[in-house]
């Protein structure tokens, strides 16, 4: 495949791509209520949270251009199928269903759990 030389349009689109897929309001709100919970400890919890929301999505971008890869399953392949197989789920399984709860259903669970136990719960 022949490689083509990116554009400063091209360079735009996709830097602004990436803004936005890892920039969220978790991190614009996240941060300042972990500096306000981290108290004295505000540099290590600095530092957790550079690497985990910045090292660790950089570097599964670089993982997935330095390989030419297409997608998870192709960043595991030269470790063999099975193992690609059990990476990609393992990836999909930990962010969707058990990271990154939907807001609405979350919501609406609170609100029956709150209705339910309102004559007992005090709030």
């Amino acid at each position: 495949m022949e490689e083509r030389k990116l554009t400063k349009k091209d360079y735009v689109v996709v830097s602004s791509m990436l803004f936005a897929l890892f920039f969220g309001a978790g991190n614009l709100i996240f941060p300042l209520h972990l500096g306000q919970l981290a108290g004295a400890n505000w540099l290590p919890a600095a530092l957790g949270f550079l690497v985990t929301g910045v090292l660790l999505p950089l570097l599964s971008v670089l993982a997935i251009s330095i390989t030419h890869s297409e997608g998870v399953y192709d960043v595991g392949k030269p470790l063999g199928p099975v193992f690609a197989l059990v990476f990609m789920v393992l990836i999909h399984g930990t962010i969707g269903p058990l990271l990154e709860p939907h807001g609405l259903p979350l919501f609406l669970t609170q609100l029956a759990l709150l209705h339910s136990c309102q004559p007992i719960c005090r709030l």
